[in-house]
């Protein structure tokens, strides 16, 4: 009987111990951020948590957007949120291709990248013109 309830007793703090460690390491990690596995036009893939009070809504959100959206000449914002210095948006310009736009706190443009972690559709292939003799 003694030797059951310590097989028992180990078994539960090895439990305790392995969950322990995987919460460590989840804290560590600031949980689970995209990975850019995602194609973000419905495709399987990583999912990117944001901290609510990270997330940008309102008279911010529309103003950051407007400004973001005018540099790239269109598109939709994907996800929007504040940063240390300022403002970041991810968007996706009518073209198809995904853009980071970093504003400052002033809605000042400081960086607009092209997004190569995204994968973006390839285009449409044009169809060869023909001419009749």
């Amino acid at each position: 009987m003694r030797k059951k309830t310590m097989i028992i007793g180990g078994a539960a703090a090895a439990a305790v111990l392995l969950l322990g460690g995987t919460g460590v390491a989840y804290a560590a990690t600031d949980g689970f951020e995209f990975d850019g596995s995602d194609d973000r036009a419905g495709g399987p893939g990583a999912v990117k948590t944001v901290d609510p009070s990270e997330v940008l809504t309102g008279a911010d959100l529309d103003r950051a957007s407007e400004v973001a959206l005018a540099e790239i000449d269109g598109g939709s914002v994907v996800t929007a949120e504040r940063d240390d210095d300022g403002f970041e948006l991810e968007l996706r310009a009518d073209d198809g291709r995904y853009w980071e736009v970093d504003l400052d706190a002033a809605f000042a443009v400081v960086k607009v990248e092209l997004d190569d972690d995204v994968v973006t559709p390839a285009p449409a292939p044009t169809p060869a013109s023909t001419t009749a003799p």
